[in-house]
């Protein structure tokens, strides 16, 4: 139900995304980006609030979306991805540093500022 592009994809999924991100990195930039939505979904499809922050920016510059609150919506996305990732290594600060490739300081800040204890 989203605005359509003229091809039939929709600008509220996030295959339709996806497919007209253009990946600056290799095949390996794909499985981080699936991985990163696949810790953050916790339905049966992986949707727009479930990308990283990075592809949401670039989807919404694109679009023109400028009416959504991106800024909560991204926190809300970062905070629920910092929690998934700290159950999914039983809160190892370090494990869940690594697996979202920042710093564990970076972590431990960003714990804070969502009140992650």
């Amino acid at each position: 139900d989203g605005a359509t592009n003229g091809v039939g994809y929709t600008y509220d999924n996030a295959l339709s995304i996806l497919m007209q991100y253009e990946f600056p990195g290799n095949i390996r930039e794909l499985e981080n980006i699936i991985e990163f939505a696949f810790v953050l979904c916790h339905d049966d499809v992986i949707k727009i609030k479930h990308l990283a922050r990075e592809i949401q920016e670039k989807s919404l510059k694109h679009h023109n979306r400028e009416n959504i609150a991106v800024s909560s919506m991204l926190e809300e996305a970062e905070r629920d991805a910092l929690i998934d990732a700290l159950k999914r290594f039983s809160g190892n600060r370090g494990q869940t540093a690594a697996f979202l490739n920042i710093n564990k300081s970076t972590l431990w800040r960003k714990m804070k500022k969502y009140g992650i204890s």
